[in-house]
């Protein structure tokens, strides 16, 4: 478990140096984190993310918007740590709802923190603070792709 946990703070780049002050974001590589054992495990293969910008295979029908959310409000070890764990019952989330509507990818993914969509090809964004210990909240488009 902890080799495990130690490979995923690997995932993670902090936006300040040193850890995050109260308030702060952590921006998390996303492609790192889905190449870690844990989410791996977790989600398998069956359903592909891909972040807003990332070059995806050809889409052949789009779905719903889905999204996800979670938050952890106690939390042991670093900001990093928690916000990978939060990232984990998000992709959870994300793979459920693409599986109930037919697809094999999200696509688009952009985080979506209170409303306000950020969108970047490679990190997401997760945010602490004095009583959250790690939230994130991505939203995107259930897809079938080509495989």
């Amino acid at each position: 478990m902890n080799k495990t946990i130690s490979a995923l703070a690997i995932a993670v780049i902090a936006t300040i140096s040193g850890p995050p002050a109260r308030g702060a974001v952590v921006l998390v590589d996303f492609q790192q984190a889905l190449n870690s054992d844990e989410i791996k495990r977790a989600l398998g293969n069956d359903v592909a993310f891909y972040l807003s910008g990332m070059t995806t295979p050809t889409i052949q029908k789009t779905f719903q918007v889905v999204g996800g959310r979670s938050t952890t409000i106690r939390g042991s070890g670093t900001p990093q740590k928690n916000c990978l764990r939060v990232l984990l019952k998000v992709l959870q989330t994300l793979h459920d709802q693409a599986r109930r509507q037919g697809g094999n990818a999200v696509v688009n993914i952009v985080s979506d923190y209170k409303n306000k969509e950020v969108a970047n090809s490679s990190t997401i964004e997760c945010y602490t603070g004095d009583t959250v210990m790690a939230h994130v909240t991505l939203k995107g488009f259930v897809a079938v792709v080509d495989q």
